[in-house]
């Protein structure tokens, strides 16, 4: 079980042979964003201070003036950079485009102690990160982020304050989920209790059934019947709070309370999926319909996105051995030009991961298969962010940025710099581009 369920933690990009890589072209490259006054389209951010003022961001104005749902990627979970930037995007459109509504790439029960933190004060921050199932979050970097929203809500209205929502439903998450939904039935119809723990006892016992398993084998060959079982269980939990909606929608929390038996029944069926194919692209389909879930309940006037650029990005493209649609795929269909995805590239530099004996600092260097990457770094300006609409109306920047090139790009869990890749081509898979020239690794908490 535990490694069913690490495993749809993750997204990873497995780089083919079969692609037809460019390698060693920097200089020539480098030669053509010069000549097309590349530099001269691209936004320098400074500082990466999130306190700082944000003049150097105003021409997001118009680029984002319009955007109802705006996707912040990143090329690692664990890049310091990467969260100060966001950081920074968040605050910018709090204070300039009015939004009140951060969806992040984190279970759905953590993203509601989260809110519950920066909206009231409760709980202790470090204790809620880490029972959040999610290793990314467990930060400085991002403790300093939940600080700021928090600080930021203090003395205002309730529709002028900032939300969080969890838009995952990964099984590692669901115990949160099955406490919050006990919560709502002590609180509201306590009669039902006996029944519900029945139903939800090997959700809030970690799986043991799953866990007694030996071998992936036979995980593998267990996994469609238990999903299967603990789906139904869940039916019954949601039915009961449909039938009971005339007695229970009056009740504070109903409508989330529903939400986290949705939740729950997401994170059931996707053990089922064994092929990892199949588990990707049911997480980054059910991902999308939380946004769009999200911005209906969305204080403001618009969602800012929080996922890895794998997620965020609006192609499909080739999971394991199956083509995937990923999450702005379907948001592109959902908000059509209404949705932004911005991406981080990087060059080289280091950051935090996740491999078998645990967390370390991983470390790579310029990669000759990803000579754009090099070539932005030779420009001497970094960070800096691109639109690439705006830049493609050069005819020679289009024909360099219209090309697949490789890009780091680690997951949530790490297997060496073969494996930390995915091909893009920049215009089909984003909007607009952050470029960080060297990074460094986000603190631990």
């Amino acid at each position: 079980m535990k490694q069913l369920l690490i495993f749809t933690l993750s997204i990873f990009f497995i780089t083919s042979c079969t692609h037809n890589t460019i390698r060693n072209q920097s200089g020539s490259i480098l030669e053509t964003l010069k000549k097309d006054d590349f530099q001269g389209k691209t936004v320098a951010i400074s500082p990466l201070d999130p306190a700082a003022p944000f003049t150097d961001l105003q021409p997001l104005n118009t680029l984002w003036q319009s955007k109802q749902v705006i996707g912040v990627g990143e090329a690692s979970h664990g890049t310091n950079e990467f969260y100060l930037l966001r950081h920074r995007l968040l605050a910018y459109a709090v204070q300039q485009h009015g939004l009140r509504t951060l969806a992040l790439e984190v279970h759905f029960a953590a993203g509601q102690a989260l809110d519950k933190y920066i909206k009231s004060g409760t709980g202790d921050l470090k204790q809620i990160l880490h029972n959040s199932g999610y290793w990314i979050y467990t930060t400085r970097e991002f403790a300093v982020l939940i600080n700021w929203m928090k600080a930021y809500n203090v003395g205002k209205a309730p529709e002028q304050q900032l939300s969080i929502y969890g838009i995952d439903a990964q099984p590692q998450g669901a115990k949160g989920s099955v406490t919050a939904l006990r919560a709502f039935f002590e609180k509201n119809d306590p009669t039902y209790l006996t029944a519900y723990d029945g139903l939800t006892k090997s959700i809030a016992d970690g799986f043991p059934e799953f866990n007694a398993v030996t071998s992936q084998e036979e995980a593998v060959k267990l996994a469609p019947a238990y999903s299967q079982l603990l789906v139904g269980k869940i039916d019954r939990i949601q039915q009961y709070l449909v039938q009971k909606q005339a007695q229970l929608a009056a009740a504070p929390g109903y409508a989330i309370a529903l939400k986290h038996a949705q939740v729950l029944q997401l994170g059931m069926t996707q053990i089922g999926l064994t092929d990892p194919d199949d588990g990707l692209g049911f997480r980054d389909e059910y991902m999308a319909d939380n946004v769009a879930w999200v911005n209906t309940q969305a204080v403001g006037t618009k969602v800012m996105v929080f996922a890895h650029n794998g997620h965020i990005n609006t192609h499909r493209s080739t999971g394991i051995r199956k083509e995937v649609s990923w999450m702005g795929n379907h948001l592109r269909k959902k908000f059509g030009a209404e949705y932004y995805a911005t991406g981080f590239l990087f060059n080289e530099g280091s950051f935090r991961v996740s491999g078998p004996t645990g967390l370390y600092t991983a470390t790579v260097k310029p990669k000759a298969d990803s000579p754009l990457t090099q070539a932005f770094a030779g420009l001497g300006q970094t960070p800096f962010f691109f639109d690439l609409a705006t830049v493609n109306r050069s005819p020679g920047l289009k024909a360099i940025l219209e090309k697949e090139y490789f890009f780091y790009s680690a997951a949530a869990s790490y297997a060496g710099e073969d494996s930390a890749g995915q091909f893009y081509t920049l215009p089909t898979a984003f909007d607009g581009l952050i470029f960080v020239a060297k990074t460094t690794p986000t603190q631990g908490l």
